[in-house]
C-alpha cells in the first residue's frame, strides 16, 4: 500500500483539528484524547472490515464492499 493524498490529508486534518481545539481552550491532553479515541474507532472499524468480521453487519458490508471496488487507487 502507497502513502496517497488520502493519508495525507487525515494527518493534515488531525493536525490542525489539535491546533484549533487548543486554540480556543481546550488542555492539549484532551484534545490528545479525543484525537487518540477517535484514531481507535476508526482503526477498529477499520480492522472489523479488513478481516471479514460478520458481525459488522449492513456497514461492515458497506465498508467491505467499498474497499473491494477499487475507489482507493
Amino acid at each position: 500500500m502507497r502513502f496517497g493524498m488520502a493519508h495525507a490529508l487525515v494527518i493534515t486534518v488531525c493536525v490542525v483539528t489539535a491546533a484549533v481545539l487548543a486554540e480556543l481552550g481546550m488542555q492539549v491532553r484532551n484534545v490528545l484524547l479525543l484525537l487518540g479515541g477517535a484514531g481507535g474507532i476508526g482503526a477498529a472499524v477499520l480492522l472489523m472490515v479488513v478481516t471479514g468480521n460478520r458481525s459488522g453487519g449492513r456497514f461492515g458490508r458497506l465498508l467491505q464492499a467499498y474497499l473491494s471496488s477499487g475507489n482507493l487507487r
